[in-house]
């Protein structure tokens, strides 16, 4: 997300000790309690608005040990056995509450 949008995160903060914190994003971040199907279903809605993007969590990237496994394995499995666990959504805020 912070690649397709760099302005949201911001600058990393320190403790009194001096400590650093990297910077998080400064949009406010629904959190969806939703079966995976639901956050699919949702994910698909989504595409279909442009002022949307969304970034999905699949249940093959958490199984997989590096990138290139979890690019393999995702070109191997057809769309409708991609598990969904999670779904980030970046927009304007009344236009995500829509979807959540």
């Amino acid at each position: 997300m912070g690649k397709a949008f760099p302005d949201i995160v911001r600058e990393s903060v320190y403790d009194s000790a001096g400590n650093e914190f990297v910077g998080i994003t400064c949009l406010n971040i629904p959190i969806l309690s939703a079966t995976g199907e639901k956050l699919k279903e949702i994910a698909g809605k989504v595409q279909q608005d442009e002022e949307i993007f969304s970034i999905p969590f699949i249940e093959v990237a958490q199984r997989c040990r590096d990138y290139d496994s979890y690019k393999e394995s995702l070109l191997k499995m057809p769309p409708e056995q991609v598990a969904y666990s999670g779904l980030a959504l970046v927009g304007p805020d009344k236009k995500v509450s829509r979807y959540t």
